[in-house]
């Protein structure tokens, strides 16, 4: 297991914008939140909120990392992966809806637990097409198993 993990370190870093893999834009249908401007009203969140329109809630953004750290790496046998939990989130720049992400992750540590498992700590950092700050820098925990 250790073997494909260190094959995957040199996947994680996607340092050219050309590079990264863009998730489909963001959907008011993703989410139907009840706060008008997470997903509510266009017209509402045009003229009252400071955005400028309708955002994608911050853990609708969160809830993305998963899918776009399963596109960075590659681990080779594992029998199962368990999302252990965040040790820090932060949502610095809200995500307009239609807006295009992507996701840069860096393998911060992988230590041994208890029953044959090995706990990945990674550090992302999820951008926004046209942004220059992020919309959601994390730090998550992975466990794997083989």
């Amino acid at each position: 297991m250790v073997t494909g993990i260190r094959q995957a370190v040199a996947a994680l870093e996607i340092s050219s914008a050309s590079e990264r893999n863009w998730a489909s834009p963001v959907s008011a249908t993703w989410y139907p939140a009840r706060n008008w401007v997470t997903m509510g009203s266009t017209e509402r969140a045009a003229a009252e909120s400071p955005f400028g329109g309708p955002i994608g809630h911050g853990f609708l953004t969160l809830s993305l990392f998963v899918p776009m750290w399963s596109q960075i790496l590659l681990v080779t046998d594992v029998t199962m992966g368990v999302n252990y939990g965040l040790n820090k989130v932060r949502f610095p720049a809200p995500v307009p809806v239609g807006s295009r992400i992507a996701l840069t992750a860096t393998l911060l540590e992988v230590e041994e637990v208890k029953g044959g498992g090995l706990q990945l700590t990674v550090g992302g950092v999820i951008e926004r097409e046209g942004s220059e700050k992020p919309v959601c820098v994390l730090e998550s925990l992975t466990r794997l198993y083989g």
